[in-house]
């Protein structure tokens, strides 16, 4: 018994050591935030990198200075893709300007800067801020969001702000089809016991509500795309 068990043992600390190499060094995880940023690890000074946990996965924050240019960035720690990047100049002087820069140069400069020829819409809008002019320019392309700030006298790239956009199932069982599934559970109410409404959870579509019957409240939510419950709650409201 005592070997079965440290066989065992050793399985799940060689599985364990296994899922942990999969992940990016943290090294390389500042290569790629270097290599996007387009500079070179002797002109930057790096303030942090480290490994975290957000949405469910493991994620390395790395944030870096080049000249007068703050960077931030997440990269996904399995697969060293990049989720978002900002970057802010931080050390340009508030104080009087013009409006030299037109809409379309800023929004060109944005295009430019993001490695874009063209984009199906956009949005642009002048600002004033601390007593200076700036633009407020966001576009799309199919893998990510982009919002940049734009000053209006010299166009310098104030901030930018990057972040992917995530893959929406097309999948969707129907609203009526998720009152059925909450019905089955919930034996002898009927679709008018349900106060049901749907929402967007990370690329997927959510169905969640309460069913009222008897002496009992119900909250639930539905995974749109299979019909999976997802989470189930039942509360006593009466005696």
């Amino acid at each position: 018994m005592k070997k079965i068990i440290s066989f065992a043992l050793i399985a799940i600390l060689a599985a364990g050591f296994v899922f942990a190499a999969e992940n990016i060094s943290r090294q390389e995880a500042m290569r790629i935030a270097l290599s996007d940023a387009g500079v070179s690890e002797k002109d930057a000074s790096f303030v942090r990198s480290h490994l975290d946990w957000e949405d469910g996965r493991d994620v390395y924050d790395v944030e870096f200075y080049v000249n007068e240019n703050e960077y931030d960035y997440e990269i996904d720690a399995l697969t060293g893709e990049i989720l978002s990047m900002d970057r802010d100049a931080e050390y340009w002087a508030p104080g009087r300007n013009e409006v030299v820069l037109t809409e379309q140069d800023a929004v060109d400069i944005a295009l430019e800067d993001a490695g874009l020829k063209d984009v199906t819409g956009y949005r642009c809008y002048l600002d004033r801020d601390d007593g200076r002019f700036r633009y407020e320019v966001s576009f799309a392309s199919d893998t990510r969001n982009y919002e940049y700030t734009i000053d209006a006298e010299n166009g310098r790239i104030l901030d930018v702000d990057i972040e992917r956009v995530r893959k929406v199932s097309a999948e969707d069982i129907g609203q009526e089809r998720a009152i059925e599934i909450v019905l089955e559970r919930v034996k002898g109410a009927s679709a008018d016991d349900v106060r049901i409404k749907s929402d967007w959870d990370d690329g997927r579509i959510v169905y969640e509500g309460e069913v009222y019957y008897g002496k009992y409240e119900y909250e639930f939510e539905i995974d749109g795309r299979n019909g999976r419950v997802i989470d189930w709650e039942r509360d006593r409201i009466g005696r």
